[in-house]
């Protein structure tokens, strides 16, 4: 552990020392892409967490902030699922955008529409070439003058294979899209919020400005100088009325 003294400041360095900060950034144009979320952010939360060291100035302690270490980017939907689920072994995703004085790269955009719209043209690609497949093989068995009884078997277990992966793999595929689009829908509800906040906020920091009426220096330095000129024609008036001592 380092001591020095700084002035009348006393800063007290040590490994375990650190500090944490949440800033709230607006992002112009069409906003910011972040990791774990389906729509662009033009509202973000700044989560900095860095070394510090104690400061003894005044007769008090509190901590004086030196490098940051990480810094990280959520979405206001990110930072309730961090603040509200604990213990959770995947936690909650971010955006990493600094590891030291290093800048990390944009975070890729990505569209779960589009996600889904290839993931379900792979699976109908799969299900008509299992069709075509056992057509042509329909074909095959048909043409025969005896239709053996494992024939048969064979050909209801491909049809029956062929309804599962339409019937049963679809409707999970479908299930999955619908959770998927009541989250960006949540995440959409949270960003238009934390807009509507941010905009309230900077309305009532503007509003109360122009009722709190703050005189200038110049305003102050006549108010003082009329102060004091009165001041001093009130303490002449008050030397001529005094009546003379005996």
């Amino acid at each position: 552990m380092a001591k020095y003294d700084d002035g009348e400041d006393k800063l007290e360095s040590h490994k375990s020392y650190g500090f944490f900060r949440l800033d709230r950034r607006t992002v112009g144009g069409k906003g910011a892409s972040l990791f774990g979320s389906s729509i662009k952010h033009t509202n973000i939360i700044a989560l900095s967490i860095g070394r510090a060291k104690r400061r003894r100035c005044y007769h008090q302690y509190s901590h004086y902030p030196e490098e940051k270490l990480v810094e990280v980017e959520l979405s206001a939907s990110q930072l309730a699922d961090a603040l509200f689920t604990f213990n959770h072994h995947e936690g909650a995703p971010c955006t990493i955008k600094y590891v030291g004085r290093e800048a990390m790269p944009e975070c890729p955009e990505y569209s779960q529409r589009e996600m889904f719209e290839d993931e379900l043209k792979k699976k109908l690609r799969g299900a008509m070439e299992q069709a075509q497949e056992l057509v042509k093989q329909s074909q095959e068995i048909l043409q025969k003058k005896t239709i053996l009884k494992a024939d048969r078997e064979d050909l209801l277990g491909r049809l029956h294979q062929l309804s599962m992966n339409i019937g049963t793999n679809m409707a999970f595929v479908q299930s999955q899209f619908n959770e998927a689009m009541e989250r960006t829908v949540q995440e959409v509800k949270m960003e238009i919020s934390a807009h509507a906040n941010s905009v309230l906020t900077s309305l009532g920091m503007d509003a109360l400005h122009d009722k709190i009426s703050i005189p200038s220096i110049d305003h102050l330095s006549i108010a003082h100088d009329k102060g004091c000129q009165s001041l001093n024609e009130t303490q002449i008036r008050s030397a001529e009325e005094r009546p003379p001592k005996d």
